[in-house]
């Protein structure tokens, strides 16, 4: 390398090095302290520099002013599900509230109430962005003294029982079959038996 070409690169170092060198006076713990050869430019790791090499802070943190401070972010599910009371009446399960991992809360009924899945179709709207096998859950909590009891439809598929007696908790999963559009089929069961 020419004479010329060593100084202009030594000259470009220096000036980047030089830039890091401003108000380093107080060094934090977060800070890297490192070590630039006077001739080359290489740098290493050190808290300790030779004769021939040039000491060099690199802030971690920015020397400038923070930001103002940020908008309050949405307020988050309770727990791992988004709790759902129901009223005294039958009901359908919407897609919006299938797909968000809900809690369903029955905490007190006059009679055994029934309550229906929505279409597959709708649920896949909630769902977005869906493919073969995308899954959810729900759960259904009866508090009350009468039996509720869930069904499907042609485009909700419920496997096995939807009974859930009184005074029982129990999980349902459901799983994307078919996603052709407006056509989507769901097929869900659940997950295990009464919990009491």
């Amino acid at each position: 390398m020419k004479n010329s070409a060593k100084s202009k690169t030594l000259l470009l170092v220096l000036v980047v090095f030089s830039s890091s060198l401003v108000a380093v006076d107080v060094v934090s713990a977060a800070d890297i302290s490192a070590c630039a050869h006077k001739r080359t430019g290489v740098m290493r790791v050190s808290k300790v520099c030779k004769k021939i090499e040039y000491s060099v802070i690199l802030r971690q943190k920015g020397l400038g002013t923070a930001g103002p401070k940020g908008d309050r972010g949405a307020t988050g599910l309770v727990g791992r599900y988004a709790p759902v009371s129901l009223r005294d009446v039958d009901a359908t399960l919407t897609a919006a509230q299938l797909v968000n991992n809900t809690l369903f809360n029955i905490i007190t009924t006059t009679a055994p109430r029934a309550l229906t899945i929505d279409t597959g179709a709708n649920i896949a709207l909630a769902y977005s962005g869906e493919v073969l096998g995308s899954s959810f859950e729900f759960v259904i909590w009866n508090r009350s003294g009468h039996t509720a009891t869930l069904a499907g439809n042609v485009s909700a598929i419920l496997d096995g029982t939807g009974a859930v007696g009184t005074n029982k908790i129990v999980k349902f999963l459901c799983m994307f079959t078919t996603i052709t559009a407006g056509s989507e089929i769901v097929n869900c069961r659940s997950t295990h038996k009464d919990i009491n």
